[in-house]
């Protein structure tokens, strides 16, 4: 990392810790782990995934990610499901208590955030969007050729 970058990067951590919306994932009463967290907001915008595409997503061996799922299972956040084209392949996805609770946590951020953006004009609301878009770009993953095959 170079100089010039540490003052954009202090002010990011410093924006996103006084929104607060990491506290609201990680207060007590949620009870999960960021691996658990992780998952469950990739099954919301991403839908049914199989055990190696959550594997790749967390970077973690099979077996951890397996036991992240164990725990999520446990909970009623997430069920497995036999993949249709392939019995062999295991899908998981939210289940109706699970998609609940992410739907509780993005509304809790999307209110505390919405609170500060709420305070913008719309020009300075539209600069902020168009800040953001070559930041998504850099991070929207390239092609996983294992979705093409589900």
């Amino acid at each position: 990392m170079s100089l010039c970058e540490e003052p954009l990067i202090n002010r990011f951590f410093s924006i996103i810790g006084r929104l607060g919306i990491f506290g609201l994932l990680l207060e007590p009463d949620h009870d999960l782990t960021l691996h658990q967290l992780r998952v469950l907001f990739h099954l919301h915008y991403h839908c049914d995934r199989t055990m190696g595409q959550i594997s790749a997503k967390l970077q973690v061996s099979d077996p951890t990610a397996t036991g992240v799922i164990d725990r999520l299972v446990e909970r009623d956040l997430v069920e497995r499901a036999a993949h249709p084209d392939d019995r062999r392949r295991v899908l998981v996805r939210l289940t109706a208590s699970g998609r609940e609770h992410v739907l509780g946590m993005r509304s809790a951020g999307a209110e505390t955030a919405g609170a500060v953006f709420g305070q913008l004009n719309a020009a300075q609301r539209e600069a902020l969007f168009a800040a953001l878009e070559p930041v998504e770009q850099l991070l929207s993953p390239p092609s996983d050729p294992e979705e093409a095959g589900n």
